[in-house]
């Protein structure tokens, strides 16, 4: 079974993506577009890692391993959280013009 078909993943798993690459004089990439479909399938991980980070970070805190190992999941978790956030935002604000 495809994992798409699964009802709850069906929203996270973009499949027939169409992505265009926009290239330089020198063939090297500057902007790769996807279709609709698929940005918003992409949004839906995004938030979904918004809001995983802070579960994660709870791990780390929980964990009974050695002080390092602890800080480095939370770390994990507050860097999932951030970076997932600001793309999610700044795909937000392009869709309303405000990129």
């Amino acid at each position: 079974m495809k994992l798409d078909k699964i009802p709850a993943f069906g929203a996270l798993i973009p499949t027939n993506a169409t992505v265009t690459i926009d290239r330089a004089e020198n063939g090297a990439p500057i902007r790769y577009c996807v279709d609709s479909v698929t940005e918003g399938k992409m949004q839906n991980l995004r938030l979904l890692g918004v809001l995983s980070g802070p579960v994660i970070v709870w791990a780390g805190w929980k964990y009974n391993g050695g002080l390092l190992m602890r800080l480095a999941i939370m770390a994990m978790g507050a860097g999932m959280t951030v970076t997932n956030y600001a793309a999610y935002t700044t795909v937000k604000n392009a869709e309303k013009g405000n990129s």
